[in-house]
């Protein structure tokens, strides 16, 4: 056994590993070998490694070959294979109503719960192992690769999940202000009269200077 108990209701417990068969056991009566409520063989062609996500009756389980959905019945007691999505493998969370899961290829999934399919992916690099689970707090997502932890911010509620394009993001630099209206030709004119004036006044100046010193 090779994952950790996914605890169900009323006193249910499933549980698998590599032997890749998956068990349903009475919490309060497990029955020894041989005595399970029910199993379900060859849910994964690959060992099934560490811990599960549950929602219901639905348990998640880390196929190293890809995340599988399993759902339980209790009358009659029974195992159901939901989906086998052949995407992810490591251990899986459920958040935003997706289910994450982070892949050997460095890539981390949401899936459909119901079906399994890809509706959400990002990279994450390189992962250490097949054991990274995402996880969840503060209002972010969050993976771990092999040398660095990703985090992922929940997009505001009724905000596009897809990422803006660059040519249609919102710049980051402070909006021009608006131009001032243009000047008044009319003032123009009447600083350049009064310039002439001005030099007029003291050219007259200069000659008169002169004149009195000649004299």
């Amino acid at each position: 056994m090779s994952t950790a108990p996914v605890l169900l209701p009323d006193g249910l417990v499933l549980l698998t590993g590599k032997s890749r068969i998956v068990y349903l056991l009475n919490g309060a009566r497990l029955g020894g070998i041989g005595h399970q409520e029910a199993t379900l063989g060859s849910a994964c062609n690959d060992d099934i490694d560490g811990g599960a996500a549950v929602v219901g009756m639905t348990a998640y389980l880390p196929c190293l070959a890809g995340t599988i959905a399993v759902r339980v019945t209790r009358s009659p007691p029974a195992l159901h294979l939901l989906w086998s999505s052949g995407t992810g493998g490591g251990p899986p969370v459920v958040a935003a109503g997706l289910v994450w899961t982070i892949g050997q290829d460095g890539t981390l999934y949401g899936l459909d719960p119901a079906t399994g399919q890809v509706r959400q992916q990002a990279a994450v690099g390189a992962v250490a192992n097949h054991f990274p689970t995402p996880s969840v707090g503060d209002g972010l997502l969050l993976a771990a690769g092999a040398d660095n932890v990703v985090a992922f911010a929940a997009p505001a509620p009724g905000a596009a999940a897809t990422a803006t394009s660059p040519a249609s993001a919102p710049s980051s630099a402070p909006s021009a202000a608006p131009a001032a209206p243009a000047p008044s030709p009319w003032r123009y004119i009447a600083a350049s009269a009064f310039g002439a004036l001005v030099v007029i006044i003291g050219l007259g100046w200069l000659v008169a200077r002169r004149r009195r010193g000649a004299g």
